[in-house]
């Protein structure tokens, strides 16, 4: 099976009031194709934070992940969460619109593949997270568990293992 990699670019188009419309443009690294995918997958995902840099700090802290200012006309940081030609997505991190009382986004959950559930666990709650769910098993596939971060936003974390029951 071929594997293409796709580089994802966020360009704010303008900003009216709270709300930013984007572009999102893939640019492929690979040969075109005009295949139409199976199904469609998630390419980007955006971190809500009421302090969009102490997010940075805690995501940074947490997988190593480079989180960079982008210089356009937006507060708006850009994630980079590994090297183009493995698996995964970036994404970003924006100036939450609104206080976390009901009316502002507060989820949108993304789950991380990680090694040891447990170890990263443990080093988010060290960098301020908090546990929403705790440790659980998806029989036969793997290890779940639910963290928020610093800004309240709840992600996943998943570890395979066939032998979780």
């Amino acid at each position: 099976m071929a594997r293409f990699a796709f580089e994802i670019r966020v360009m704010p188009a303008r900003i009216v009031g709270a709300t930013r419309r984007a572009t999102i443009a893939l640019a492929s690294q690979s040969p075109h194709v005009e295949k139409e995918p199976t199904m469609p997958r998630v390419v980007h995902f955006e971190i809500h934070a009421e302090d969009p840099e102490r997010a940075a700090r805690f995501y940074t802290s947490l997988f190593g992940w480079d989180i960079q200012k982008w210089e356009g006309p937006a507060d708006y940081w850009m994630v980079k969460t590994g090297p183009p030609e493995e698996p995964g997505i970036d994404g970003g991190i924006h100036l939450r619109q609104g206080t976390i009382d009901g009316t502002a986004v507060i989820a949108y959950v993304c789950t991380i593949e990680v090694n040891d559930v447990e170890a990263y666990r443990d080093k988010a709650m060290a960098a301020g997270g908090a546990i929403a769910v705790p440790k659980m098993p998806i029989p036969n596939v793997g290890w779940l568990v639910y963290l928020k971060d610093t800004e309240g936003n709840l992600f996943g974390l998943f570890q395979p293992d066939q032998g979780a029951a």
